[in-house]
């Protein structure tokens, strides 16, 4: 295992998408298991990234299981006056949307797929019933995903994604001899403090989603069922201890940022216990996130 230089002007999309393919190849449905049917998906509509167009998700049978890959993305939504348009208009999201919503748009283009499912615009806003229907939906959405795409940098959506629009923190890194020394930072610092920590609906996304691309100030990190990988480190990290002579273990030193899914059942307290440490704009919404987590569980 090596270190790699990162640019801080853009992530590397082909380095991302080798671990996407090494999660799909590899892992099968070991890292699909959450996107089995707890209950049936309805009335979805996701955004083709290419069109702008709202389109409904194609289901395919009656347990509401989602028959085309479709990407999610976990965000501050930000303070309501600043929160610009939330509807569609002819069918399409506006010209204008958020920093971040569009960041995300390119990122699932570049990746090679086409749907994103956005809160903000594929839910309903002001259609309280319709909006009810899909908030309760939401876990489900996340752990249906192919992917969720993190935001953990910035305060608000109008922050973007560094690496995609955003300059990225700069890399420090040294010449020794024929070496060159990098920093790898602490992604996992990044993210604790991080605004996106603090929330109760965001905890809930990243908990229930099968795998993560969290975009930070410095690097990229994915996460699925069975590996994590740190976009400045040449491979994978497995789920398993690496054996030296100082049992050196590969995950403590570059730790896993989200729990493993089905953990022991005395973990759901924990989960639980973070949950109502986090923040919550409106305390109606306290049942509907908690709905979720229990669902993991």
């Amino acid at each position: 295992m090596g270190a790699r230089t990162l640019s801080p002007d853009a992530v590397d999309y082909a380095f991302i998408k080798s671990w996407i393919f090494r999660c799909d190849f590899s892992h099968g449905r070991r890292c699909r298991k959450n996107r089995d049917p707890v209950r049936p998906l309805s009335d979805i509509a996701v955004i083709h990234c290419a069109s702008r167009e709202l389109v409904p998700l194609q289901l395919s049978n009656a347990l509401g299981q989602p028959s085309q890959e479709f990407v999610t993305l976990s965000y501050l939504w930000g303070p309501p006056q600043g929160a610009g348009q939330t509807s569609a208009v002819d069918g399409k999201i506006p010209d204008e949307v958020p920093r971040v919503v569009e960041d995300a748009m390119t990122v699932v283009t570049k990746l090679g797929l086409e749907y994103l499912w956005v809160d903000r615009y594929c839910i309903p806003q002001n259609d309280p019933v319709a909006r009810k229907a899909q908030i309760q939906q939401m876990g489900d959405i996340y752990a249906r995903s192919a992917l969720t795409i993190i935001a953990a940098a910035g305060s608000g959506p109008e922050h973007g994604l560094p690496g995609v629009s955003l300059p990225r923190v700069p890399q420090l890194s040294a010449q020794v001899g024929k070496y060159t020394l990098v920093d790898l930072g602490f992604l996992s610092g990044d993210m604790y403090d991080s605004k996106w920590d603090t929330r109760a609906w965001t905890y809930q996304e990243g908990l229930l989603a099968p795998r993560r691309l969290l975009f930070t100030d410095h690097a990229a990190y994915f996460q699925c069922r069975e590996m994590h990988c740190y976009e400045n480190l040449t491979q994978p990290i497995y789920n398993l201890k690496v054996s030296t002579l100082m049992a050196f273990d590969a995950d403590m030193v570059f730790e896993r940022l989200f729990p493993v899914a089905k953990s022991p059942p005395g973990e759901l307290v924990n989960r639980i216990t973070t949950f109502f440490k986090k923040e919550m704009s409106f305390d109606k919404d306290v049942l509907d996130a908690l709905a979720g987590i229990f669902a993991e569980f």
